[in-house]
C-alpha cells in the first residue's frame, strides 16, 4: 500500500510521460525559488508583516477580530482591509505562539492549496482533453513567474487568501458544470459553497473579489450550457448567499462598524483618488498588459522556436499556427474571460498596484497555456532521448540546489538584514531585559524616519515596539527618551536630545538630555 499511493498519484497526474515529468520537475523548482525561498527568511515586504502584526495583536487581546490594531503611534484602529485574514492567522498564534513561523507556515500552505484548487480547475476544463490534461503544471508555472504573483505568495499579501478562495468558487462551478446537465437540487450545495467562498474572498479584500459572480455566465457563453435561464439563476443563487453573509453579519454591531470604516476609508477614498491616483486610467491599462509580459513572451518563443524546428524538419512542415480546435478555443476565451472579470474592474480605481492583479493571472495563463502548449509538446516529441535524458538529471540536480539553497536560508535575516539589525538595536537599547512589562514600548520617530513604513513593521512585528511621531502632543513626547531621526528632522525635533552610542543603518538613535546635561550645556554656553 505504502507503494502503490505514490504511483496512483503519478498516474493521475499522468507524470510517467516526457512533457509531465519536465514540467512538473521544473514547477518544483518555481515554487522553491519563487515562494518558499522567500518566505521561510525573516524579511517580508512591510504589508505582510503588519498583517502578522495585527494577527499576533488579537491572539494577545491587543485589539479584536473586528477592532485589530497594529501599533499605538500607526494604525492604533486599522481599517485598511476587511480583517478574515488577520483572523485566520490570529489562530495559528494563539495555538504556537508568537513565532514568524506561523506566518510563514500560513502563506507556504496558501500556496499549495491555490495550486490544488488551480490544477483542479484546469483537469476539469480539459476532461474532454486528454492531452493537455495531465499538464497543469504549465500554466501554473506561467502563473507564478508573472507579475507579482511568487513575490505575493512569499510575502504574506492579501491577494494569496483572494486567489485561494476565488479559485475554489471557479472549481466549484467549473466542475458543476462540466457534467451534463443537472438539477437544480443537486447544483445547490455547490452554488451555496461557492457564495460561502465568495463572500470570504470579500471579507479578505473587499469588492476585488467579487469577481467569480461572473463565472457562470462566461462559463456559458464559452461552452454554450448551461442555459440562459439557469445561469440567471444559479447566478442570483451565488449572489444571494453573499448578500445574506453579509447581511447577516450587519446585524452585529461590531462587524458593521468594520464594515462601514473600511468603505468610508479605503474603498470611497481610494475611487475618489483621495487615497492616491498611482497608476490608474491608462496607466492601470498598461500595468494590465505588463504584468501579462511574461507569459506572452514565453508563449512566443515556443511557438517561434517550434516553427525554426519544423522549418529544418521536411516531415513537419505542416506545423503552423492553425486555427485552434474548437474545444480548445472555447476554453482559452472561457479561462481569458475569466481572468478579464477579475482585472478590467481594477481599472475603474485611480490607485492601482501591480500585485493587485495577481488573481486575474491564473486564468490568462491557462488561456495562454492553452493556445502555446502544442509548441511545447511539439518541442518534446521532437527532441532525442538523450537530450530529455539529460534535460530531466538537469532539472533534478537543479531541484537539489534548489532545495539546499532554500534550507541554507530558513530563519535568516534576509534581504533586508540591516531593518532587522537597526530594529534589534532599537529594541536593545529601550527594553535591554526584552521584558515586555519592564519598559515603555514605544520609541520617537521624526523625519524619514516615521515614514519609513519597513521600519515600523519590523519593530512591531519582531519586538511589538510602536514608532511614535515626534510631532505628538508634548505630553506624549515627554513619556519617551529614546527617538529615531535623521538631517530630515527639524531642529525644534532634535533639541531636546543627543545622539546614543547605538549604531544603525539609515538614521541615527537619540537619547533625550538629562538634566545635568542641559545645566553643563548652559555653563559651556555662558
Amino acid at each position: 500500500m505504502a507503494l502503490k499511493l505514490p504511483f496512483t498519484c503519478c498516474r493521475l497526474l499522468g507524470c510517467f510521460s516526457a512533457p509531465a515529468q519536465i514540467l512538473w520537475m521544473l514547477l518544483g523548482i518555481v515554487l522553491l525559488l519563487r515562494v518558499v525561498w522567500g518566505a521561510v527568511t525573516q524579511s517580508m515586504f512591510f504589508d505582510g508583516l503588519i498583517y502578522a502584526s495585527l494577527a499576533r495583536n488579537i491572539s494577545e487581546g491587543i485589539g479584536t477580530i473586528w477592532r485589530p490594531s497594529f501599533s499605538d503611534g500607526l494604525f492604533p484602529l486599522f481599517s485598511e482591509h476587511p480583517p478574515l485574514m488577520f483572523g485566520m492567522e490570529a489562530l495559528g498564534f494563539l495555538v504556537f505562539g508568537d513565532s514568524i513561523w506561523v506566518e510563514k507556515t500560513f502563506t507556504i500552505t496558501v500556496t499549495l492549496m491555490c495550486c490544488l484548487c488551480f490544477i483542479g480547475i484546469w483537469r476539469r476544463i480539459n476532461e474532454d482533453d486528454r492531452e493537455l490534461r495531465p499538464l497543469g503544471a504549465f500554466p501554473l508555472i506561467l502563473a507564478l513567474i508573472s507579475g507579482r504573483v511568487g513575490w505575493a505568495f512569499s510575502n504574506n499579501m492579501l491577494e494569496i487568501l483572494v486567489i485561494l478562495f476565488t479559485l475554489f468558487a471557479v472549481y466549484l462551478i467549473v466542475t458543476t458544470y462540466g457534467r451534463v446537465e443537472t438539477s437544480f437540487r443537486s447544483r445547490l450545495p455547490a452554488l451555496v459553497l461557492a457564495g460561502l467562498a465568495i463572500a470570504l474572498a470579500f471579507f479578505t479584500k473587499g469588492p476585488v473579489g467579487l469577481f467569480p459572480l461572473a463565472t457562470i455566465g462566461i462559463y456559458a457563453m464559452a461552452f454554450g450550457r448551461p442555459s440562459l435561464k439557469t445561469a440567471i439563476v444559479d447566478t442570483a443563487v451565488l449572489l444571494a448567499v453573499f448578500l445574506a453573509i453579509v447581511g447577516f453579519l450587519t446585524l452585529f454591531a461590531e462587524p458593521r462598524g468594520s464594515m462601514f470604516r473600511y468603505i468610508d476609508g479605503q474603498v470611497l477614498s481610494s475611487l475618489s483618488g483621495e487615497r492616491g491616483s498611482r497608476g490608474g486610467g491608462l496607466k492601470g491599462l498598461w500595468s494590465m498588459v505588463r504584468v501579462n509580459f511574461w507569459l506572452i513572451a514565453i508563449s512566443a518563443l515556443l511557438w517561434g522556436v517550434a516553427h525554426a524546428v519544423a522549418r529544418n524538419a521536411p516531415s513537419d512542415n505542416g506545423f503552423s499556427i492553425m486555427p485552434l480546435p474548437d474545444n480548445r478555443r472555447r476554453k482559452m476565451i472561457f479561462f481569458f474571460l475569466v481572468g478579464l472579470s477579475a482585472s478590467a474592474p481594477l481599472l475603474v480605481s485611480p490607485r492601482i498596484h501591480n500585485f493587485y492583479f495577481n488573481p486575474s493571472l491564473f486564468y490568462f495563463s491557462a488561456a495562454i497555456s492553452v493556445a502555446s502548449i502544442s509548441a511545447f509538446l511539439y518541442l518534446v516529441s521532437r527532441a532525442p532521448d538523450l537530450t530529455l535524458k539529460r534535460l530531466k538529471m538537469a532539472l533534478g540536480l537543479a531541484m537539489t540546489v534548489s532545495v539546499v539553497v532554500v534550507g541554507a536560508s530558513a530563519g535568516r535575516p534576509g534581504p533586508d538584514r540591516d531593518l532587522i539589525a537597526d530594529a534589534r538595536t532599537v529594541a536593545s537599547v529601550i527594553c535591554p531585559d526584552q521584558q515586555q512589562g519592564s519598559c515603555e514600548r514605544g520609541v520617537l520617530a521624526c523625519g524619514a524616519a516615521w515614514q519609513d513604513t519597513q521600519l515600523h513593521a519590523y519593530l512591531q512585528r519582531l519586538h511589538k515596539i510602536s514608532l511614535i511621531p515626534a510631532d505628538s502632543i508634548p505630553d506624549t513626547v515627554a513619556k519617551y527618551d529614546q527617538m529615531i531621526g535623521d538631517e530630515s528632522c527639524t531642529s525644534e525635533q532634535l533639541a531636546p536630545f543627543a545622539p546614543s552610542e547605538a549604531t544603525l543603518s539609515s538614521y541615527q538613535l537619540l537619547v533625550r538630555h538629562k538634566p545635568n546635561q542641559v545645566d553643563d550645556c548652559l555653563l559651556r554656553t555662558g
